[in-house]
């Protein structure tokens, strides 16, 4: 008897079970009921029998599984066949399969059936498969850093727009990474932000993120997450931790590398592509130089110094055990840069060069950053001025947190005489008589050959008390002053008979000199932006004379904006502090029901906070106003006319401010509140107040009056002002200072942050500082008398407002 049944073979190769919705009362034939199972579990397969009636009618049906995914809607999926008792060709054996659902772009099905022989039954095979490329798109628009650190000026000098939700990458500009850094004590936090094609937002997703690490031997990290969506819109937004493999405990450290996308449809086992983002971030210490804090980190800086800390146990001759040893070897074997064996000439330091004591100096930053790049295509040369000068500067990057050791604990040194070295020059190699003039012949001689030369002065720095010398050695941070002194110079005897300076043999401890002008100490020293007026910046060689002229006319000190109370409501605060104050306070003082939300400021080039209270005001009616008290704080600050010069040349913003005119009637146009910013300095916020034209003038005043009494209330400026007490002293040993010997002079001080000290003659000098531990808040400085006749010492205090105060110490010194 012929057979014209037909067999449904399903292959479920999911991870999700088929359940049983329904089948149909066939149109030709019957189900054998046992052959149709509830659930076809993952991979599994099952044959379903649609079996002929008696004769010749051949069988047709359809039956339905749905697809159970945990976290989804089902998927339905509709099996049907027919297998007539006369196929023709317009009435052929046929199976197909119908998929009914949002996420049909998910599965693949493959089916099909071998051609009719004869009467014989046949079978359809319907296979179910996650499909290899899933046709459906996940978008990743931008991935930001929530409160960054520290601005960065880019290659071209610019500083990007500093925000509160900085911007690491957009899909807008895809193959552009905007740098930004981080603090080195915490792993940081990225937020992306994107959709989702709506057909898989109710699946479970997780976005896997695959670093390649440009330049470092670390292996890659893989950075994974689930991703929520919203089931409305698809969108999501998600915070996640960048850990990278291979960063030291409290180290600095830089990521410049990619990171590539894509999203794993859970259940599916399947993988969406999104993109590949270039990612720049760097680590760093919160105790980084004043200067680089608020103009802004040269992006160049950051890469020679910061990014290769995580291949460090590579860096330098031997490798590297601290960040100490690591900064001085980085600068002394692999800048590239050589020692100027003509006349030990500065190329790049101004500190001191003279040899005034009391003249603070600066360091070309910008252009030292701009010959380290051509080095090795041209010899770039510099002396212990500038090799000091850059590890102290890249010492900043490094320093504890802790702001007190920082500033305790790094240290400029002159030593007059010195005398005769032997060891690795920087950028020569072996030498033991540095001013050899580039004959390399010369670069060692006998030990008393005189033509032997010797360093008469010489410049290094101490951190923590050791030595570092990046020109010869180099010395790294194990040495203290004295075993520098016996290690570092050749104390041969009968060397330099020739040279006067040398008369008494090498240099000693007395022959050392201490400078407060460092890095570390802020205010107008060397190295601060303040004191930076000719950066040597690569981008600013020639000077133009309209912009010039623009900028005498923005900083004339009519147009430099007030920071006086009263009217004005610009004053000091410590923004911590006011913030939880206002919160509070000021729905009792007032009488107004206020709602605090930040959000940021779009239009400020620098970003930064912006926190809005909306209160109601009830005046002497009762008649209820709404008044928008609006504070933005600043979180990048021009400090400089340098800064306000980079600012002018190269925003790439179309200005929204008023145009003016200099006295030569050349016209210029500035952002909107740019000068206001120019001169703001670390926890000045600005104050507005607005309300509608509803609330009179009377009530209007009430209001400001009582906003002014809450925010001098509320004023830190006085109670953070720095308090200097008079020097203490022994009078006799005043008395008594004679060239060669010390003496110790203690201060008592309040709410200082930094110091610093100067001298009237520099017939004493300072020779070491220490502050009592404890709640003491004593400073002693050790004075060595140098050479005889009279001296002023200013020791001087500053707050965290740049306000100072100094103690002065007056002293004669006896032959």
């Amino acid at each position: 008897m012929p057979d014209y049944s037909s067999y449904f073979r399903i292959k479920n190769y999911t991870d999700a079970p088929l359940e049983l919705l329904w089948k149909n009362k066939p149109v030709k034939g019957h189900w054998l009921d046992d052959t149709i199972p509830g659930v076809i579990y993952p991979n599994t397969e099952v044959t379903i029998t649609l079996k002929d009636d008696f004769g010749f009618d051949g069988s047709e049906g359809t039956i339905a599984y749905a697809v159970k995914w945990p976290h989804h809607p089902p998927c339905n999926i509709v099996f049907g066949m027919r297998l007539p008792y006369n196929a023709t060709e317009g009435y052929p054996s046929i199976s197909w399969v119908d998929i009914q659902c949002d996420a049909q772009e998910v599965l693949d099905i493959e089916q099909g059936h071998p051609p009719r022989t004869n009467a014989y039954p046949i079978t359809a095979f319907y296979t179910i498969r996650y499909r290899e490329n899933i046709p459906l798109k996940v978008n990743l628009k931008k991935i930001t850093v929530p409160g960054p650190l520290f601005p960065v000026l880019m290659e071209d000098g610019l500083c990007p727009n500093f925000a509160i939700d900085h911007p690491l990458w957009s899909a807008a500009e895809a193959g552009k990474a905007i740098a930004a850094t981080t603090c080195m004590n915490s792993t940081p936090k990225i937020k992306l932000v994107g959709n989702v094609d709506l057909k898989i937002r109710q699946f479970k997703l997780k976005m896997i993120g695959e670093c390649t690490d440009n330049g470092h031997s670390s292996p890659a990290t893989s950075i994974e997450f689930d991703l929520p969506v919203d089931q409305n819109t698809g969108n999501y937004k998600v915070l996640v931790p960048l850990a990278l493999n291979n960063t030291h405990p409290g180290i600095p450290w830089g990521f410049r590398g990619t990171i590539s996308w894509k999203v794993l449809v859970k259940n599916t086992g399947k993988f969406i592509p999104v993109t590949t983002s270039p990612i720049e971030i760097y680590a760093v210490s919160r105790a980084l130089h004043r200067f680089l804090a608020v103009e802004g980190i040269p992006l160049d800086l950051l890469r020679f110094i910061v990014l290769p800390t995580r291949n460090w146990p590579k860096a330098g001759a031997g490798g590297v055990t601290n960040y100490v040893e690591y900064v001085v070897k980085r600068i002394h074997g692999e800048s590239g840069f050589k020692y100027e064996t003509t006349l030990g000439g500065t190329s790049y330091a101004s500190l001191m060069a003279s040899g005034d004591l009391t003249r603070p100096g600066s360091f070309q930053l910008a252009k030292w950053l701009k010959n380290q790049k051509i080095t090795s295509e041209k010899d770039c040369h510099v002396n212990c001025y500038d090799l000091a000068a850059i590890v102290g500067i890249c010492l900043g990057f490094f320093f504890p947190d802790n702001y007190e050791d920082r500033s305790q604990g790094l240290r400029w040194f002159e030593m007059f005489p010195f005398g005769f070295v032997e060891g690795d020059l920087v950028g020569w190699g072996q030498v033991n008589s540095p001013f050899f003039q580039g004959n390399k012949a010369l670069m060692k001689v006998d030990r008393k050959d005189p033509k032997r030369t010797s360093f008469k002065r010489h410049i290094f720095i101490t951190y923590n008390g050791k030595v570092l010398d990046a020109t010869c050695g180099p010395r790294t941070g194990t040495l203290t002053l004295n075993e520098y002194i016996a290690k570092a110079i050749d104390h041969t005897e009968g060397l330099g008979k020739d040279l006067d300076w040398y008369k008494n043999g090498p240099g000693t401890f007395s022959s050392i000199f201490i400078h407060s002008s460092m890095a570390d100490q802020g205010g107008s020293n060397d190295f601060n932006q303040i004191s930076r007026e000719n950066d040597g910046d690569a981008n600013f060689e020639e000077t133009d004379p309209a912009i010039e002229e623009v900028i005498e006319a923005v900083t004339g000190d009519k147009n430099r904006p007030k920071d006086t109370k009263g009217d004005d409501l610009i004053v000091y605060f410590n923004v911590n502090k006011l913030m939880e104050e206002m919160q509070s306070t000021f729905k009792g003082s007032f009488k107004i029901d206020g709602q605090l939300y930040h959000q940021q400021i779009n239009e400020f080039k620098d970003g930064g906070h912006h926190v809005c209270w909306k209160l109601d005001f009830k005046d002497t009616k009762n008649k209820t106003h709404p008044v928008n008290l609006d504070i933005f704080m600043s979180t990048r600050t021009f400090t400089s006319r340098l800064a306000l010069r980079r600012f002018m040349r190269l925003s790439n913003n179309p200005c929204n401010g008023e145009v003016k005119e200099t006295k030569s009637r050349v016209k210029y146009q500035l952002e909107e509140g740019a000068l206001l910013r120019a001169y703001w300095v670390y926890g000045t916020l600005c104050v507005n107040l607005s309300a509608p034209k509803g609330l009179g003038h009377d009530a209007f005043v009430n209001v400001v009056e009582g906003l002014q009494k809450f925010l001098e209330k509320n004023d830190s400026s006085e109670k953070t002002k720095v308090s200097v007490g008079e020097p203490v002293f022994n009078k006799e040993q005043q008395k008594d200072l004679k060239v060669g010997k010390t003496m110790k002079v203690g201060v008592n001080v309040e709410r200082a942050v930094e110091f610093k000290w100067s001298y009237g003659y520099g017939n004493v000098v300072v020779v070491g500082v220490e502050k009592s531990s404890g709640v003491s808040n004593i400073y002693t400085f050790e004075l060595c008398a140098r050479t005889p006749g009279f001296d002023r010492v200013a020791f001087t205090f500053v707050d965290e407002f740049y306000r100072e105060q100094s103690a002065i110490f007056y002293v004669n010194v006896e032959p």
